[in-house]
């Protein structure tokens, strides 16, 4: 799937200039949430994953972990791109319902940690039946880019 612009929260810019969030090494993860949770996700002032809420979470589809995380300068500048694997993410145990939004987050326990990133997957909310995969395509150009 090649979902919509990556967003990056504004304290997370803060965390990761600071090494709060240090993108190569920290254990980045996805948690996939549904439609319902727009006002949540699109806070641009979050913090924390725990401030979405657990009620929106997507039922069935468990966390991922982003993996080959790096910043990489661009050509002839000092521009870094943060990149990292596809995500894909298996339904199991039933059927994912109404999902439409990717919260990447720095995963200090269980529960989450601070938020890094979100994104809308489509526009409309859509499903994902038990054992199906949902593979949301890293962008060519990194998630997002720091200048």
């Amino acid at each position: 799937m090649a979902a919509g612009t990556w967003t990056i929260y504004d304290k997370a810019i803060k965390k990761i200039l600071n090494n709060t969030i240090p993108l190569q090494t920290a254990a980045l993860r996805c948690r996939i949430f549904k439609a319902q949770a727009a006002a949540s996700v699109s806070v641009y002032t979050l913090s924390l994953l725990s401030q979405i809420g657990t009620t929106n979470r997507a039922a069935y589809m468990s966390d991922y972990t982003l993996s080959l995380n790096t910043l990489s300068v661009l050509a002839g500048s000092t521009t870094l791109k943060f990149e990292a694997n596809n995500i894909v993410v298996t339904a199991s145990g039933g059927n994912a319902t109404s999902l439409m939004y990717a919260v990447v987050y720095s995963s200090l326990s269980a529960g989450g940690g601070d938020v890094l990133m979100w994104c809308k997957l489509s526009t409309a909310a859509f499903p994902v039946t038990d054992t199906n995969t949902l593979t949301i395509t890293a962008p060519a150009n990194g998630y997002f880019v720091i200048y």
